[in-house]
C-alpha cells in the first residue's frame, strides 16, 4: 500500500495491503504488548502514503489541460474514494479486527466452568499487566539499558546447568550476533542516507518499523533485557540487506557513471561482491563461536 497508488490499482485491491496489516498486527498484539509500538509505525505509513499519494495524482492532474473546477473536482474525489473511505476501512482494520482478535485469544480462559471466565476477566487481565509494568520497581543483575542492545554490552544469562563436573559447563545467553547487531547500526544510518540521498522510500518501512519497536524503549524506567530488541532485529536485517543491495547493484554504476570507466564499474562489482561473501562468512563464524554460549551445549 505504501508503495502502490490506490488510485492506480483500484480501490478494492488498495484495500488488501491494509486488511492483512490489520490482522498480522492483531495476532501480534495476541501474542506479545510490544506489537502495540507497530501500530505507531503503521499509522505514519498510512498518513505518509496518503500524503505522498496526493502529491503525486495532483501532480499529474496539472499536467493535464483542464479547468480549475475540474480539477477540484479531482481533488475532492480523490479524497473522498483514497483517503476518506480507505480512512474508515481502516477503523475496521486496525480497532475492531485487532480487538476481536486479541479477545480470542483469551477463549481457553473465558470458556472454562466458573462464573468468574466471562469477557470481564479480559478486562482484569489487562489491567492487572498494565499495573505490573507500569509500578514494577525491581532491579536485576543482567538488566541493561536500551541504548547499549546493539552494542551487545550485557547478554542475559537464562540458563546454566549446575549439575556437571566443576569441568565441566552449560551455559545459554541471550544475544546477538556482533556482525548483524554492529554492522546493522551502522547500516540503518546508511540506509537512511541513501533512501534520502536516492529519493527512495522502499526504505522507508522498515526504518519506520525499526524505529517504533527500538525508540520506544528509551523512555521505559523498568527494568528491561536485551531479548526486548529482538522484534527489532528483522528490521536492522532488512537495513543490511538494502545497503549490500544498493552497494553491489547501484554503486557500481554511479562509478561507472561518474569516472566514465567501465573498469571501474566492474572492479567495484567484484570487490562489493567479495565484501559481501565475506560479511557472511564472517556472520557464520560468529555464530558457530558462539553457539556453545546460546545453546545449553555441554562444553569443557
Amino acid at each position: 500500500y505504501f508503495m502502490d497508488k490506490s488510485y492506480e490499482v483500484g480501490f478494492k485491491k488498495s484495500l488488501r495491503p491494509l486488511l492483512l496489516s490489520g490482522i498480522f498486527w492483531g495476532l501480534g498484539c495476541a501474542s506479545k504488548w510490544t506489537a502495540v509500538y507497530a501500530g505507531g509505525g503503521l499509522a505514519v505509513l498510512y498518513f505518509t502514503s496518503r500524503i505522498l499519494e496526493y502529491r503525486s495524482y495532483m501532480k499529474s492532474v496539472r499536467s493535464k489541460k483542464m479547468s480549475e473546477s475540474a480539477r477540484k473536482d479531482k481533488s475532492r474525489n480523490w479524497f473522498t474514494n483514497h483517503f476518506i473511505k480507505p480512512s474508515l476501512a481502516c477503523v475496521i482494520f486496525f480497532v475492531i479486527i485487532p480487538i476481536l482478535i486479541y479477545t480470542s485469544s483469551y477463549l481457553p480462559i473465558i470458556t472454562l466452568p466458573g462464573e468468574h471466565h466471562n469477557l470481564e476477566e479480559v478486562w482484569r487481565y489487562q489491567v492487572n499487566m498494565y499495573d505490573y509494568h507500569a509500578h514494577l520497581d525491581a532491579d536485576h543483575d543482567f538488566a541493561s539499558p536500551a541504548y547499549s542492545w546493539p552494542l551487545i554490552k550485557k547478554p542475559l544469562l537464562e540458563y546454566r546447568d549446575m549439575s556437571l563436573s566443576y569441568d565441566r559447563t552449560s551455559l545459554m545467553y541471550v544475544m546477538g550476533n556482533p556482525a548483524v547487531f554492529w554492522f546493522g547500526i551502522i547500516c540503518t544510518f546508511a540506509a537512511i542516507w541513501i533512501s534520502i540521498s536516492k529519493k527512495d522510500k522502499r526504505a522507508v518501512p522498515f526504518l519506520v518499523a525499526f524505529a517504533f519497536q527500538y525508540l520506544p524503549w528509551f523512555r521505559v524506567s523498568r527494568c528491561i533485557f536485551i531479548y526486548h530488541f529482538f522484534t527489532s532485529v528483522p528490521f536492522l536485517i532488512l537495513c543490511i540487506v538494502y545497503v549490500l543491495s544498493f552497494w553491489r547493484e547501484e554503486f557500481p554504476q554511479i562509478v561507472r557513471r561518474d569516472f566514465g570507466s567501465d573498469d571501474a564499474g566492474r572492479i567495484t562489482y567484484l570487490s562489493s561482491n567479495i565484501f559481501i561473501y565475506g560479511y557472511l562468512a564472517i556472520t557464520l563464524a560468529f555464530f558457530i563461536l558462539l553457539y556453545p554460549a546460546i545453546s545449553g551445549m555441554e562444553v569443557p
